[in-house]
């Protein structure tokens, strides 16, 4: 991921956050400074944007049809493809964190994550997620329902942007 968020304390000498700020541009990253605080900026972002998806998933939108939507909208993966990605044990381990610090709009729909990790689907990793993947570790080909989703299903990530950009989860000077 060529994102890399740099999270100083109050006491980070300024020439150290520069010297890693400069450290990720040279190795081709996009560096961001962010606040010390629940979910940094990429987790307070990335779970309404996967909880949406589980909130439609348990609608009953079928798995391809919102991956291949946020495809379209520009994203390099669906929401649901990431959390295979990056697994969905992993992925799931912050919500206690972000629930606690902001309340239940952070919280997923109940019992779908604790229903696929029951059954021992945690993604690319163990080749069983929202998605079965070959041995070799390419997801199986899926023939998507036609359909799409509205705009309007994009007004939860975009709101968690604004409110974590507002919310100190971005800073500069006072790190």
């Amino acid at each position: 991921m060529p994102l890399v968020e740099v999270i100083p304390h109050k006491g980070t000498d300024p020439q150290t956050i520069a010297t890693v700020v400069q450290l990720a541009k040279r190795q081709g990253k996009t560096p961001i400074v962010v606040a010390d605080k629940a979910g940094f900026y990429v987790n307070r972002i990335l779970a309404p944007y996967i909880n949406e998806a589980m909130r439609l998933l348990v609608e009953g939108e079928p798995i391809e049809v919102i991956d291949n939507a946020l495809v379209k909208f520009g994203f390099p993966v669906g929401p649901i493809q990431l959390l295979d990605e990056v697994g969905i044990d992993t992925g799931t381990k912050i919500i206690p964190v972000l629930e606690g610090a902001f309340g239940e709009r952070f919280s997923p729909p109940a019992n779908i994550i604790d229903a696929i990790l029951k059954d021992d689907r945690k993604g690319r990793k163990n080749n069983r997620g929202f998605y079965l993947y070959e041995t070799k570790g390419r997801k199986s080909k899926k023939t998507a329902r036609p359909g799409s989703l509205s705009a309007a299903r994009h007004r939860p990530p975009a709101v968690a942007a604004f409110r974590a950009a507002g919310g100190g989860a971005l800073c500069d000077d006072d790190a």
